[in-house]
């Protein structure tokens, strides 16, 4: 069985090839453009797995999406019928992108004529994070900004099966919120989030803590984020409003200004913030599995300093290379164990072999 897995048109675009359980070869699509976090459709990717074992697009017998366009276009259809008027413009542009973004169609153009197989985007995070994992047992977090409807994911992992156990719903996100604030501070969502943790020793995180903590309501396994101060359901462009500004007391940074104290001390309490929530789902995720291990996937698996609380809940934790979209290429491949090279196990090793081009 020779199955193509592939992730395109939000962040981190790559395409996968796996033959029987071994991953033949994996690259993003940002290392043949030079754009980083490249979102389009990853066709040099492709021809380079291919490339690597000598095949064509017709020697694929199935090809794996890892998200599910159907479900993802009843969140963005069901969100932008709220704010009809706020949204005509996004939604217009949304139906136009929507055509050329078919990956039906795309394939079908390369002359692929198989099996198409639509998975859910935050199994195909918890799947690459679990299945390249050696653990038999073990919870698995995921945890980005949005999949279809989906923000996070509580799943327990059994020999070859995932169970998903909790999931958190758009517009409630940790990952959307930590973007946001990534923006707030004159950073680009989605590829500047890691300077914000950066910043954060820097600052003192009581200043802001207690406004940022205000916007959530917790149940027991379970947050809501109030919506009042975001614009995540009805702009692309600008993702929080007035009323942040006033809560916070603070204008947000343009990217050219000088970097305060105070945008420190913001940064410092949104990780204090982030740290908090997560504390909390791993909480959950032990309790609900009673598994001594973890797998961790989704763009948030970067955050490096909230992942080593995680140990206060499991004796073993497990993150893949590349947790977010990138990886998901891999992972919507993925329904049992694999092997990806003799560089890549349990432990993970920065000895890349050369044909995982992460």
């Amino acid at each position: 069985m020779i199955k193509l897995g592939i992730s395109a048109f939000y962040h981190d675009s790559a395409a996968a090839l796996i033959i029987g359980d071994k991953v033949i070869a994996a690259a993003e699509e940002e290392r043949f453009t030079g754009i980083k976090h490249d979102s389009s459709f990853p066709k040099n990717a492709i021809r380079y797995v291919l490339s690597e074992v000598n095949k064509t697009i017709y020697d694929i017998n199935e090809i794996h999406w890892y998200e599910s366009p159907e479900k993802k276009d009843s969140r963005i259809s069901t969100t932008f019928a709220k704010k009809p008027f706020k949204t005509f413009f996004l939604n217009r542009k949304y139906k136009k992108s929507k055509k050329s973004q078919d990956p039906k169609v795309i394939l079908e153009s390369m002359g692929y004529t198989g099996e198409i197989i639509y998975h859910d985007h935050h199994y195909s995070h918890a799947a690459f994070a679990y299945f390249t994992s050696n653990y038999n047992h073990s919870a698995i977090l995921t945890v980005d900004g949005v999949g279809e409807w989906e923000t996070t994911t509580i799943s327990v992992g059994k020999g070859n099966k995932i169970q998903k156990k909790i999931s958190i719903d758009f517009p409630n996100s940790l990952g959307m919120l930590y973007s946001t604030i990534t923006a707030y501070l004159g950073f680009k969502p989605n590829e500047g989030e890691y300077k914000v943790m950066g910043l954060a020793p820097y600052g003192d995180s009581s200043v802001y803590f207690s406004r940022l903590l205000s916007i959530f309501e917790n149940t027991s396994n379970k947050f809501t984020i109030q919506q009042k101060y975001f614009t995540w359901e009805y702009s692309d462009r600008i993702m929080f409003n007035r009323r942040l500004c006033k809560l916070l007391k603070l204008s947000p940074r343009f990217p050219e200004e000088e970097i305060t104290q105070d945008h420190k001390n913001l940064a410092a309490a949104l990780q204090k913030l982030y740290e908090y929530q997560f504390l909390r789902l791993l909480k959950t995720a032990k309790d609900i599995t009673g598994s001594t291990n973890l797998c961790l996937g989704g763009g948030c698996a970067y955050n490096g300093k909230a992942n080593s609380l995680a140990y206060n809940y499991f004796k073993s934790v497990y993150i893949p290379f590349a947790p977010s979209d990138a990886g998901s290429a891999i992972g919507a491949c993925l329904d049992k164990k694999v092997k990806i090279s003799p560089y890549l196990g349990p432990q993970f090793s920065d000895k890349m072999v050369k044909n995982i081009y992460f």
